[in-house]
């Protein structure tokens, strides 16, 4: 249908985005002011990169308050890249894919970044026989624990014997002929090396047909993956009377392709994204419906649950992020409901702190970022009420708030920098922002992209 949105266009549209690393944040926070003062040593640069759909605008000049040297140098990198980019657990590597269709065979290519430079660390391209440009191909690439191998799992779905079919057009209120067919999904395994530069895979899981979208995380030995059969190809195969099939979880040693063990991982379908965790103590996590946190062992997928205190007030999924701490607590929060919780894995899950903070004006959607926990623990950022826009700072101890970022521009997210800088993202001109700590303005400028994650 002319001017249509088809399957294969809102999949494709996935596949046209850029990323963007805005220059180095050199500026430092106020306590690494005080140490460069002391000590007489440098401020350490730091990049941090953006992510999303270009857009027709032109980015605005550069700026800069108080006499600071300019901080943010927008810089593309990447376009037409397959997937979000990912950074790798220590921090050191950012991990790009690309993928090139063909009539007969398709490309993966893979570019890890030094993230302090922006440099090319390492690249590789590997061919998926008989994989065509005809087929659909979403990729989930995730780092393992070792910051080294990469390990994607990329959904092939192919078409099967297509037909013309008749359809009524409620645009123009007349019947349309449309040709379609059946679409079956499988999973393929990816395993790159950084260190040597080299490939094993793709291996093909044979688990057709299967919904395309997957959980997955990566401890040192093993790929987990989280997938699910497709309800409707079930029935086809089988009966109507076949009930809904459960998800499941699978893990797959580094670079192999034959499971450890697969077992029922009990949660909502399909699986869409949830958060999942390789915990500093061992074993894995999957945050279903943004208020359960399921706990795996690595060596047999036996689980565990552990409820998050204040996150059961609505029987809607929420939207909300898990983040592991260098300190190895695990940092949750919701801003949906204005929760936000500090749990131990080293004791049994228990909860460190609690916390309540005004529901931002835009508590969901992306990028998700929308509340940060400074390394003490003793301040809470997050993204403004509608009254103000901007960004708050609340003390933990008391939970007031102690001081504010207003301008008047809504902001839909932040991100606390490793120099202790803040990055706001504002949904308008100009786009990012960089704060100190205190919330004062450092530098702002804008970007052509509609930024839909933060790395």
């Amino acid at each position: 249908m002319s001017g249509g949105l088809s399957r294969r266009r809102f999949l494709r549209r996935t596949v046209g985005v850029a990323a963007l690393f805005v220059g180095a944040d050199l500026l430092p926070s106020v306590t690494n002011r005080a140490i460069a003062m002391t000590s007489g040593s440098p401020a350490v640069a730091a990049r941090f990169y953006l992510y999303g759909l270009p857009t027709d605008g032109s980015a605005a000049q550069i700026s800069s308050v108080g006499g600071e040297p300019s901080t943010l140098r927008p810089t593309a990198i990447a376009t037409g890249l397959a997937a979000r980019p990912v950074r790798s657990p220590d921090s050191g590597t950012l991990a790009l894919v690309g993928l090139e269709q063909g009539q007969s065979d398709s490309a993966v290519t893979i570019t890890y970044l030094d993230a302090s430079s922006g440099a090319v660390a390492a690249s590789g391209t590997v061919i998926l026989p008989r994989v065509t440009d005809q087929d659909l191909i979403l990729v989930e690439p995730t780092f393992a624990a070792d910051s080294s191998t990469l390990c994607v799992v990329l959904a092939v779905s192919r078409v099967g014997v297509t037909q013309e079919f008749a359809k009524f057009d409620p645009v123009s209120g007349s019947i349309v002929t449309m040709r379609g067919g059946a679409w079956t999904t499988g999973h393929l395994l990816l395993f790159f090396d950084g260190t040597t530069g080299s490939f094993s895979g793709p291996y093909d899981l044979g688990d057709a047909p299967a919904l395309a979208r997957v959980n997955v995380v990566a401890d040192k030995e093993s790929l987990f993956v989280w997938s699910i059969q497709e309800p409707a190809a079930l029935i086809r195969l089988k009966s109507a009377d076949v009930g809904p099939p459960p998800v499941q979880l699978a893990a797959y040693p580094l670079h192999t392709q034959a499971a450890r063990f697969t077992v029922v991982a009990p949660g909502p379908w399909p699986v869409n994204g949830e958060p999942t965790i390789v915990f500093a103590t061992g074993g894995v996590g999957r945050l279903v419906n943004g208020s359960t946190l399921q706990v795996y062992s690595a060596s047999d997928g036996s689980m565990a649950t552990v409820a998050l205190p204040g996150f059961d007030v609505t029987a809607k999924p929420m939207s909300t992020t898990m983040d592991q701490r260098p300190d190895g607590l695990v940092f949750l929060a919701a801003p949906s409901i204005g929760r936000a919780v500090l749990i131990n894995p080293q004791a049994a899950f228990n909860v460190v702190a609690t916390f309540a903070y005004p529901i931002p004006a835009y508590a969901s959607g992306a990028p998700a970022s929308k509340v940060a926990l400074n390394p003490s623990g003793d301040t809470l950022y997050v993204v403004g009420q509608s009254s103000d826009g901007g960004i708050a700072a609340y003390d933990t101890s008391s939970g007031q708030r102690t001081t504010a970022f207003t301008t008047g521009r809504p902001f839909a997210a932040l991100t606390l920098l490793p120099s202790g800088n803040l990055l706001g993202l504002a949904l308008e001109a100009p786009r990012v922002t960089l704060l100190t700590p205190d919330l004062q303005l450092a530098a702002e400028t804008d970007v052509d992209l509609q930024v839909a994650a933060i790395i």
